[in-house]
């Protein structure tokens, strides 16, 4: 699946023996919805700091769904170098160098 990233959660997970190593929520949406990514402590260490940026990601793992919403546990993330497949429009205050409405790629307007 792509997504983009739109919240990031990072908890102490409880280990044997009191060991506590890191593990990480993260909510992806594409344009059907949302999705949380679960990275268990050895996929928050190896993965973990690839989700830096607003993305997109293609990450890959095993699906469940519970309570309505879809949950992916982690087994391959990297970050999507493909050229967006849609644009966005942004309000006039953000765009100091475009006309009003005109669209942009999603790389135009995170630098605007």
């Amino acid at each position: 699946m792509i997504g983009i990233v739109d919240a990031i959660k990072v908890v102490q997970a409880k280990g044997g023996e009191g060991d506590r190593r890191e593990m990480s929520f993260i909510t992806l949406e594409d344009d059907t919805g949302m999705f949380e990514l679960v990275l268990f402590p050895d996929m928050h260490a190896r993965y973990g700091a690839i989700f830096d940026s607003l993305g997109p990601y293609r990450v890959r793992g095993r699906v469940t769904a519970q309570w309505d919403s879809i949950n992916i546990e982690l087994l391959e993330a990297e970050k999507n170098q493909e050229k967006p497949a849609f644009s966005v429009m942004l309000p006039e205050a953000n765009l100091a160098n475009s006309r009003r409405g005109e669209a942009c790629t999603e790389d135009a307007a995170l630098t605007a």
